[in-house]
Formats: C-alpha cells, structure tokens, sequence
C-alpha cells in the first residue's frame, strides 16, 4: 500500500517535476510492506523535498495506542538507549536533566522501554521499529552542489538519500561530489528515471529523527497525527 501525504508549498516548475515523479514513480517496496510518502515535511533541521518510508504494519499492529502521544524529545531518549545500551536513571539523567520522569512514563506505557534490575532499556528492536528503509529526496531542475550538500544532510537519518535532478547530463564534478559523500544522484527526464549514482545505503535507525519517521508514518496511516510535537 502506497500513501502520499502533503503538497509543495509552492507552485512552479520543480513542484511540478517532484509531482510528475512521485505519480509516476513505480513501487519498489517489498512484499507486505506499507509505502508513506511525505512531501516536503518539516523535520528538526531539514525539509526535505520528498521522504519515502516504507514499514512493515504487521509490527505496527501491536503498538499500543499511547505511542501516538509520543514527543519529539521522546525519540532522542529511545535513540540514546539504543545507541548506549541499558542506562540508570541516574544516568539518563545527565542528558535530560529534567522532564526525565514524564519521558520515561510515556516511553512506559508505549511499551518502548522497560525497567530492569534498575536500568532502563528498550524492548526489542524487531518489535518497536517496524521501517525497513528511508529514502530522501532533494530534487532539483539542475544538478547542483546546494542540492549535494542538503541530501548529505539527510544522510543523518536515512538508508539512502539522492538528489533528483531533470538533468540528462549533470556536471561531473556534482557527480563526484555526490559520490564523494554517498549521496545517489537520479536523472529523470520525459517519464524516464535513470540512476547516475547509487547511494551509500545505510542501517537504520541512523538518530532520533529515523525513530520519529517510523512512528509518523504508522500514525499518518491511521489518522493520528498532522504534525510531531514539540
């Protein structure tokens, strides 16, 4: 199942090109898996011009319905117990020197992580991140190093990130600069997508935000949920 969800804040040439890609891109999830699309979605330090999210809702089905009340701050506290491993209150406390007990209690009775033997950590991985790959697009007419440089930003919380350009043949040394930083490079032109440069693909979750794109797309899908909180 494929959803797309927002429009282009602006009308013109290059939300047209993203909008004659998107409809006319074929899917590529896998078997069983759900397909979001966000356009243009306001992240923390970024606003992508396309994310791709595809999940598996069979993990999805047994979340409890107080994941959807979830914070932004929330996902930074799941993200450090997954890096760091089980952590003391005490400890957690150095990274969130207040509010500390409310995130916990949230994170609690979301069934994200569970108190044991006076340490905190998360539930399983296979159960509490139901996305097998982000994929983030910054697409412009022209190929160009401001559009690298942005789809190197979102490398920090995507599988693959690329930089779509109309351009048949982009200067070669915004290829290597794409190559350079892992960054795919798609030319698309009269309905045809050809990929110039393959993506460096990388495990999820990368940070916080790769968290927060796994629940918004799980509560996107049922209609729980217009914008992340603060």
């Amino acid at each position: 199942m494929r959803q797309i969800f927002g429009t282009p804040a602006r009308s013109g040439p290059e939300s047209d090109f993203v909008l004659d890609f998107l409809y006319n891109l074929d899917t590529v999830n896998a078997n069983g898996l759900s397909e979001s699309i966000f356009i243009e979605y306001r992240l923390e330090n970024s606003t992508p011009d396309v994310i791709v999210v595809q999940w598996d809702p069979k993990i999805t089905k047994l979340w409890a319905s107080s994941r959807a009340h979830l914070k932004n701050v929330d996902y930074r506290l799941i993200h450090l117990l997954y890096v760091r491993g089980a952590l003391s209150t005490q400890q957690l406390t150095l990274f969130f020197p207040t509010k500390l007990s409310s995130m916990l209690k949230r994170l609690s009775q979301a069934e994200i992580v569970v108190e044991h033997d006076q340490t905190w950590q998360l539930n399983s991985l296979d159960s509490i991140f139901a996305v097998r790959k982000i994929v983030s697009i910054e697409a412009k007419l022209s190929n160009s190093m401001r559009a690298v440089e942005q789809a190197l930003l979102n490398t920090l919380f995507s599988s693959e990130s690329y930089v779509l350009t109309k351009s048949v043949n982009p200067l070669k040394k915004s290829i290597k600069a794409a190559h350079d930083r892992g960054v795919g490079v798609w030319s698309y032109s009269n309905g045809r997508l050809n990929e110039l440069v393959d993506a460096k693909e990388q495990t999820l979750p990368q940070s916080h935000v790769s968290w927060m794109l796994n629940d918004m797309a799980w509560q996107y899908t049922l209609g729980k949920k217009s914008e992340l909180r603060s």
